[in-house]
């Protein structure tokens, strides 16, 4: 099974198996929000270029490279969870992308 996007809201305790939250704290949250002035489809593609351009880090102290290597390493066949509606853009599209490229 191919896999998706899953909405957080969705499930009030239990994750499915084989999932991955990747929104709030998790080290592939997206650090560009929507705002007034940034719409979510300018906040998904500065996380992709930012992915793509080997500038994304996270942690403390950025010590945490987020690479399409390193991507492909911890998400590859696996859902990905995130509190967006399933019919707005979200960043988990790209990692999901990424992932299973």
């Amino acid at each position: 099974m191919k896999p998706k996007r899953l909405r957080r809201g969705d499930y009030k305790v239990n994750l499915p198996a084989n999932s991955v939250v990747v929104q709030g704290m998790s080290r592939f949250a997206n650090p560009f929000k929507a705002t007034k002035v940034i719409t979510k489809e300018k906040a998904v593609s500065l996380y992709r270029q930012a992915i793509e351009s080997g500038e994304l880090r996270t942690g403390k102290g950025g010590r945490y490279p987020i690479t399409p290597e390193y991507i492909r390493e911890h998400l590859r066949g696996k859902d990905l969870v995130c509190t967006c509606g399933l019919d707005e853009p979200c960043h988990a599209d790209v990692l999901l992308e990424i992932a299973n490229s």
